[in-house]
């Protein structure tokens, strides 16, 4: 191999690593600016990136095949994301014999951290599948606190620690929603108007 073709074989092996550095840098800015303005968390009960699972510990009980049984009301659900969001729906499934539950909401922006007010909003039942309920609610987050860059949700179920019946959850999904990157969000940003 000559000094000639040495020197194109690394002038071209600099450019191609200089082009997949850049890409690399801009898929992680998309996924930053999340620029079509909707991101979806789907969490089913097991160790899953963005989402802090239910909790405080001492009110819910894992179950088999990644069920979380809450045995005390109210339970919280802490959601990682990389900027916030203007709206939120959430899809849950679960087992409620005893008709307990009936709201979830997202933890409001107040300034104090020993008085947490959240936004409470009724379940809408969608349908039942193979004994799970499937409900559905749709929250706005403009007011919500994004400490830390998460959301805090809570899931209400009133009086379930009064009854022997226990709430099973199988799964939830959340869709965030906010306005999408276009171009002239971009000419604003670069101040290019």
């Amino acid at each position: 191999m000559t000094d000639l073709q040495f020197n194109i074989i690394r002038k071209l092996f600099w450019v191609v690593s200089i082009l997949i550095f850049g890409a690399l840098l801009v898929f992680l800015a998309l996924e930053d600016r999340v620029p079509s303005g909707i991101r979806t968390i789907v969490h089913e009960n097991e160790w899953s990136s963005g989402i802090e699972g239910w909790g405080p510990a001492h009110r819910i009980t894992s179950l088999s095949n990644n069920q979380v049984q809450i045995n005390i009301d109210p339970v919280y659900l802490r959601v990682f994301l990389p900027r916030k969001f203007q709206d939120v729906d959430i899809v849950l499934w679960y087992k409620d014999p005893s008709k307990k539950i009936d709201r979830m909401g997202a933890q409001l922006i107040n300034g104090r951290y020993d008085n947490w007010q959240f936004n409470l909003t009724e379940f809408s039942d969608l349908e039942s599948i193979g004994g799970w309920q499937k409900s559905y609610v749709s929250l706005s987050l403009e007011n919500a606190d994004f400490t830390d860059r998460a959301y805090r949700f809570i899931l209400s179920a009133p009086g379930l620690d009064k009854q022997s019946q226990k709430l099973e959850i199988k799964k939830i999904q959340l869709t965030f929603y906010r306005e999408p990157l276009s171009w002239s969000k971009i000419k604003k940003f670069l101040h290019l108007n």
